[in-house]
């Protein structure tokens, strides 16, 4: 599931690549990632092919807990730290008066 959401994810911010690692590297090139972001986004991908195509590995319940851990923390950069910057920079112009 977790493969799936950064596929989503890729395709919503129309990152290119023949492969999710290459579409993730896109999304790290078009500044949608920055680098630790990018790191971890790779890591999900490592742990959800071990999930996918593991044959002797198995994906124990704390790597469950890392994975949703860096899901969550990918997912809240892209979509909801540009929000919080929004409301901060309103709020910020509700006391300087700025436009």
């Amino acid at each position: 599931m977790a493969r799936k959401t950064l596929e989503a994810l890729c395709t919503d911010k129309n990152a290119n690549g023949r492969n999710l690692a290459a579409r993730l590297k896109s999304l790290s090139d078009q500044g949608n990632l920055p680098p630790t972001f990018a790191g971890m986004s790779h890591v999900l991908r490592e742990l959800g092919n071990i999930g996918a195509h593991g044959k002797t590995d198995r994906v124990t319940a704390e790597d469950a807990w890392t994975i949703d851990d860096i899901l969550r923390r990918v997912l809240e950069y892209v979509y909801l730290t540009p929000l919080t910057l929004r409301d901060a920079l309103k709020r910020l112009e509700l006391h300087t008066g700025d436009d």
